[in-house]
């Protein structure tokens, strides 16, 4: 089977999907799969319904939603909001201002205005307009929460009408950590039984004792850095979702690449991606991976749906390798985090995604690489 990438963008297949089909032996892992989609069609919803089992996406899809629930009544949904644009007309009092000029703070990347967290009334607002949101789109299982962030800081943003730098207030930064849980709690007590996951950092985990579960949007490699640019903290970041799941948190790791990326590079990024999923995957995380401008379409490899059966034990360093690995009852996953290739005799014959039979690999710099065993082994 060769490694083939599928993505469905305004209803264009751009590559072929081919999906494998393995018998299992034993009860299998369920490698469960997210998806990120805020542009999609009604051509997409009956492989979203079965691929997939937890969609990130806007209000406006609710109809959409809806379809897929039909389909697929296990699925679930949660709709996008923002933890720090919330507006409702005549409250000027709701936005941080510069601390020299009082001009209203927009975000360098997105151009919105900064809201106060620390103001009771927008959080109360906030959390009212979210539970008001939920009760209208029943839909939906919950919301997604936005920048989440761990901490605030001037180089974010401009003064409005101007490209200068603001100037934070003290009051905003010194406190912000502690304003965000007291958001997060307005949120969480306002919708109660449903779920409430924040985009926030990997470490954040005093946010994540109040919600119901994050994404994480930078897993191994982020939608907006290039090809040859990584994260060093990966194992601590795949610790940390370890941890986060075997609470029975929601785990999202999003992975990436920048737009314009040659195929080739994507399709290697995205196995070494969910390659590295795999070493602490379990039944509280889920993947997905992206390449398309502001999460538009379907994206999906072919790999996503291989059986690997049950994972042996916990992700491990490969002694005398720079390799890591996970063993799982039918299968082998293997990550090379280094900046140098490296090759290793597997001690026993596998078979890869390609069908190709060996007991030797050789892995590059930032390649992962998923095996299948052989019944004669």
């Amino acid at each position: 089977m060769r490694i083939l990438i599928l993505t469905i963008i305004f209803g264009i297949i751009v590559f072929p999907f081919q999906k494998g089909v393995i018998s299992s032996e034993t009860e299998p892992l369920k490698i469960s799969k997210f998806i990120t989609a805020y542009d999609f069609n009604d051509v997409h919803i009956p492989f979203i319904a079965s691929h997939f089992d937890i969609m990130d996406t806007n209000l406006n899809k609710s109809i959409q939603v809806q379809k897929i629930r039909n389909l697929n009544p296990a699925f679930k949904a949660i709709f996008y909001d923002n933890a720090l644009t919330h507006r409702e007309k005549g409250r000027e009092d709701w936005y941080v201002r510069d601390a020299k000029t009082s001009s209203k703070l927009l975000n360098k990347d997105w151009g919105w205005y900064l809201m106060d967290i620390g103001n009771l009334a927008y959080r109360r607002s906030l959390a009212n307009y979210i539970k008001k949101c939920s009760n209208d789109n029943p839909q939906f299982d919950g919301v997604f929460l936005d920048d989440v962030w761990g901490s605030v800081s001037s180089d974010r943003f401009y003064k409005e009408g101007s490209k200068e730098q603001a100037v934070l207030p003290l009051h905003v930064t010194k406190y912000w950590r502690d304003n965000m849980k007291f958001l997060l709690i307005q949120v969480k007590m306002a919708i109660g039984r449903k779920l409430l996951i924040i985009n926030t950092g990997a470490f954040s985990t005093d946010y994540l004792a109040i919600a119901d579960g994050q994404m994480y949007e930078a897993f191994c490699h982020a939608k907006w850095q290039p090809y040859e640019e990584y994260y060093p903290e990966w194992r601590k970041v795949i610790d940390k979702m370890i941890m986060a799941t075997n609470s029975g948190k929601i785990y999202l790791a999003q992975s990436g690449i920048l737009p314009g990326t040659t195929d080739s590079q994507t399709i290697k990024n995205a196995k070494y991606c969910f390659a590295m999923f795999l070493l602490g995957a379990n039944d509280n995380s889920f993947f997905y991976y992206s390449y398309t401008k502001r999460y538009q379409g379907v994206t999906y490899f072919p790999e996503w749906d291989v059986d690997l059966g049950a994972p042996i034990g916990d992700y491990r360093a490969r002694a005398g390798t720079p390799l890591f690995e996970r063993e799982y009852s039918k299968g082998l996953v293997l990550i090379n985090p280094s900046s140098e290739s490296a090759q290793i005799n597997l001690g026993e014959r596998y078979k890869n995604l390609g069908g190709v039979v060996t007991d030797t690999i050789t892995l590059g710099t930032h390649e992962g690489e998923i095996l299948l065993k052989r019944s004669e082994n």
